[in-house]
């Protein structure tokens, strides 16, 4: 079922000033239908990375993460995602450790997990192995760590993330 994934291409890399990030990493691909996604991954310190995806014609729309597109691509497109983020552990940040949280869909509350977290959550623990990743999860707020075993604290780092994630993220 997670077999297939999109060729994907750098975008642009943007500095930031002002927010708990530090820089924001744009991707792209295209999957059938030749419609085009967009994956961000925000940069925190300690070599954190937190993914989102949208499709690109939502662009501008308030609840771009939240909307189902009903194109029925949803494994090549997580996959595809999951290989941008193998690509920045190879490419760029042997130490990158990653988050993700689950939006919630229209009929869904914010005080149990999402429908997303569960299917993100099920894809990770198969792609990431424990030999390499801590495995964090707050299933309350749908949100989930990968901490990578040789960032230097892995304890402390995920004090952190949870604390710059509260900053950017309504939990």
């Amino acid at each position: 079922m997670f077999d297939v994934s999109y060729d994907f291409k750098f975008v642009a890399r943007k500095k930031v000033t002002g927010k708990p990030y530090m820089a924001q990493d744009r991707f792209s691909f295209r999957c059938k239908n030749n419609v085009r996604y967009t994956v961000i991954l925000e940069e925190y310190a300690g070599d954190f990375f937190s993914i989102r995806f949208y499709l690109h014609s939502f662009e501008h729309r308030a609840k771009r993460y939240e909307i189902l597109t009903n194109s029925f691509d949803a494994s090549a497109v997580i996959n595809t995602c999951l290989h941008i983020m193998a690509h920045v552990l190879k490419e760029k940040q042997q130490r990158a450790s990653f988050g993700f949280t689950g939006a919630p869909l229209a009929n869904e509350t914010k005080d149990e997990p999402t429908k997303r977290f569960r299917v993100y959550k099920r894809v990770v623990e198969n792609f990431f192995s424990p030999a390499h990743f801590v495995h964090y999860q707050q299933p309350a707020s749908s949100t989930y760590f990968l901490v990578n075993r040789n960032a230097a604290n892995p304890q402390e780092l995920v004090a952190k993330i949870t604390e710059m994630l509260a900053e950017r993220y309504e939990f």
